[in-house]
């Protein structure tokens, strides 16, 4: 049997994909107030159809997202790779030191350190974009080409980032749209167990377009 070919997009918005979580952004000279978001996800997922009729299965895309997402609810998110902060982790709690003298010190089951510069929904979009790349990489059949997630930090705020190795496509295009961000009102849940920091995966190496399905 013949295949047509061109390609499909696939969408997925649910209101389960969805993580709450506190951050603060700092520059030089400059930080935010500790506050939160109830962020949202959007999944955009383009390929080629499949003998089985399908792109991917929509299971395989909410499972993985919803991992994602259990990772960072809840947390306080810290940039790993800032350059104006100062996190160390020492008994069981991890101190974030700001240029203005401010000192943060949080349980490390509270927290997550993440492999961006800033903690910004465009920075947590492209993270999320390709940590999803990844995870349905390895389950996927292969006719995946491209991955978009956009996250929304408050109704009309979010910022979308693109993943297309393949066929000549850009590696990569963010956007964002909205107003302004303002606070939102945090939440945090302790977790049981022993005191650990949570280390999300390092972000992947820039790919290049001969690097295989997306």
């Amino acid at each position: 049997m013949t295949v047509p070919s061109g390609r499909f997009t696939l969408h997925v918005t649910k209101e389960s994909l969805s993580f709450s979580a506190a951050h603060f952004i700092a520059h030089h000279g400059s930080r935010e107030l500790l506050h939160g978001h109830n962020y949202q996800l959007a999944i955009t997922v383009e390929g080629v159809l499949g003998r089985d009729g399908y792109v991917i299965d929509f299971g395989l895309v909410k499972r993985a997202a919803r991992r994602i997402c259990e990772e960072l609810d809840s947390r306080t998110l810290i940039p790993g790779r800032s350059e104006t902060l100062s996190v160390v982790e020492r008994r069981g709690e991890v101190e974030v030191t700001c240029e203005d003298g401010a000192r943060f010190l949080l349980p490390c089951t509270d927290v997550v350190l993440l492999p961006i510069v800033h903690s910004s929904v465009e920075e947590l979009s492209r993270y999320v974009c390709e940590r999803l790349s990844d995870e349905l990489r390895a389950c996927a059949s292969g006719g995946v080409r491209a991955v978009e997630v956009s996250v929304a930090e408050a109704p009309g705020q979010a910022a979308s980032y693109r993943l297309a190795p393949r066929g000549g496509e850009p590696v990569d295009r963010g956007y964002r749209s909205g107003r302004p961000r303002r606070g939102a009102r945090d939440r945090l849940r302790p977790r049981a167990g022993r005191a650990r920091l949570r280390r999300s995966r390092p972000a992947p190496a820039v790919r290049s377009e001969d690097s295989g399905d997306f």
